[in-house]
C-alpha cells in the first residue's frame, strides 16, 4: 500500500496518515521498491536474482515488480516512475577504476 500511495503523488504525511507507517519506514519500503525498479532497468529480469542481489525475498521482490507493472500502464504513475528513476540514477556511483557503474550502490529518498 505505501507504494502504491506514493506512486500515486500522495506526500509522505498523507501516507503517514493514510497507513500508519512512520516516514522513516515509508522511505524504507521505497528504496526497496527503487532498488527493485533500477535492477529491472539495468536487464535483471528474474525476481529470484534481484532478490539474491538485494537481500530481499523472491515473494517481496514479485510484489515489487507486480507494483511496477501496473503503474507503468497508468500515465500519472509513469510519470512518477519516471521521476523516481531520475533520482535513482543521479544516486549512482562510479567505481573508482573502474569502467561503468557500480551495481546496486543505490539509497534512495535519504
Amino acid at each position: 500500500q505505501v507504494v502504491r500511495q506514493y506512486l500515486q503523488w500522495k506526500t509522505y504525511s498523507e501516507i503517514e496518515r493514510l497507513t500508519g507507517h512512520t516516514v522513516g519506514s515509508i522511505k524504507a519500503y521505497l528504496n526497496d521498491f527503487c532498488r527493485v525498479m533500477m535492477a529491472r532497468e539495468r536487464g535483471i529480469r528474474s525476481a529470484r536474482e534481484i532478490g539474491y542481489y538485494l537481500g530481499r525475498t523472491e515473494r517481496l521482490v514479485m510484489e515489487y515488480l507486480a507494483l511496477l507493472k501496473d503503474a507503468e500502464k497508468i500515465p500519472e504513475q509513469r510519470s512518477r516512475l519516471e521521476s523516481l528513476k531520475y533520482q535513482m540514477r543521479h544516486l549512482e556511483r562510479k567505481s573508482p577504476g573502474k569502467k561503468g557503474l557500480s551495481t546496486m550502490v543505490w539509497k534512495a529518498l535519504a
